[in-house]
């Protein structure tokens, strides 16, 4: 009902998905509350609907009013002005926080904001699942966009050949093209 993802091909993902849910909602809204003042949402008016029975869920879900500081609340919003370069690296199945949070932010952005935003989007399950390759290449893409200079990487960094290809690969992808060096073992 929640549309949170999972992984098709691993039943136990259910399991993760839904403890990992519900230790971000209570660790995350406690301390949204704690930060707010107050219940930093509502949902007095929300309709939840996609279970066997939409009106017995209604009727059963627990409801409440925004209660928050507003001007603390807006402290903890993103202005959207960025200053410099940001690269985001981002899981198309991560169950905690959305993909959709993605285009919301980005949204946010004015135009020129967009241009020194680069989203990186990695399709799998899972919330920060991330390979080595992959956050590397982030960080190349990163570099360039804030030095103008591509990175130089050790091969110790990514000892598999197939990590150093799927490196290469993905700062391609996105404008960098960082130089692994090899080196002999220590």
């Amino acid at each position: 009902m929640t549309h949170a993802p999972t992984d098709a091909g691993d039943p136990a993902t259910i399991k993760g998905t839904t403890l990992g849910i519900l230790w971000y909602s209570f660790r995350g809204t406690n301390d949204a509350i704690e930060k707010t003042g107050g219940m930093p949402f509502d949902n007095v008016d929300r309709s939840y609907a996609g279970s066997h029975d939409d009106a017995a869920l209604n009727a059963g879900v627990a409801r409440f009013r925004f209660t928050a500081d507003p001007a603390l609340v807006a402290q903890l919003q993103t202005s959207g002005r960025l200053a410099r370069p940001l690269v985001t690296i981002h899981t198309t199945g991560d169950p905690i926080v959305p993909i959709w949070h993605e285009p919301l932010y980005r949204k946010k952005l004015s135009f020129f904001g967009r241009l020194l935003h680069t989203p990186i989007t990695v399709n799998r399950y899972g919330h920060c699942n991330l390979t080595d390759a992959e956050v590397v290449a982030a960080f190349a893409v990163l570099v360039l966009k804030v030095t103008g200079f591509n990175l130089l990487v050790s091969d110790r960094v990514l000892p598999s050949l197939g990590a150093q290809a799927e490196f290469m690969r993905l700062s391609q992808a996105y404008g960098a093209s960082p130089t692994l060096t090899h080196e002999p073992p220590p």
